[in-house]
């Protein structure tokens, strides 16, 4: 048994700079959350900075005290040179960090998705181009628990408008995906079930530090 939670995050590459403050407040307010529940010592996120969804996690992440396994830097085949500049900056400051781990290989989307305990996915879901990925996402996701004694998983299900607007703002919204053991189908729930919350706390407490 293990003691640590570990959390992903798997985004589209759009981000419109207008929603950037709060796509940051939902990381920071879920990793808050996420604390109280199983301390700092439990929890940690893997990620990369090469897109500006999950840069904004490991940022938040560090700054609220989780461990962050960070993944080595690639320099991203789109955009900029000012931006993957600044993009490796990033990542050499928070690669210093005392509580990043850094790991020696990238982990694929898919093996992410088997690797985490929970998982960030933000995506504009009004986007047709979408569907199927998540579909595919949240198939792979929750088929694990049945194979392995590993925690059962939680998918915070962010939506997120690819393109700015007038009324962008109002579309972001997340709520939280799970499946109840046993089960084949998922629920989306507005809190964290107690049974998940019960569940993480018996598995961290029953792990020696």
């Amino acid at each position: 048994m293990r003691n640590v939670i570990r959390i992903g995050v798997l985004s589209q590459p759009e981000l419109p700079k207008q929603l950037e403050p709060m796509i940051e407040a939902i990381f920071r307010e879920q990793f808050r959350k996420l604390l109280s529940i199983v301390g700092p010592k439990n929890l940690a996120l893997v990620s990369s900075v090469e897109c500006k969804v999950r840069e904004l996690a490991c940022i938040s992440a560090v700054e609220e005290g989780l461990t962050l396994e960070l993944e080595p830097f690639e320099t991203p085949r789109e955009g900029s040179e000012e931006e993957a500049e600044i993009m490796a900056k990033i990542h050499a400051i928070l690669e210093k960090q005392p509580s990043t781990t850094e790991l020696e290989e990238r982990i694929p989307e898919m093996a992410l998705a088997k690797f985490c305990d929970i998982m960030f996915l933000v995506f504009d879901k009004s986007a047709p181009d979408q569907s199927s990925r998540l579909e595919e996402l949240n198939r792979l996701f929750f088929a694990n628990k049945a194979k392995d004694t590993r925690l059962e998983k939680l998918i915070i299900d962010v939506n997120c408008p690819k393109r700015w607007s007038a009324d962008a703002d109002g579309e972001v919204y997340f709520d939280y995906v799970t499946r109840a053991s046993g089960q084949l189908g998922v629920s989306s729930e507005v809190e964290i079930p107690n049974q998940l919350i019960k569940e993480w706390k018996d598995t961290v407490s029953a792990t020696p530090h």
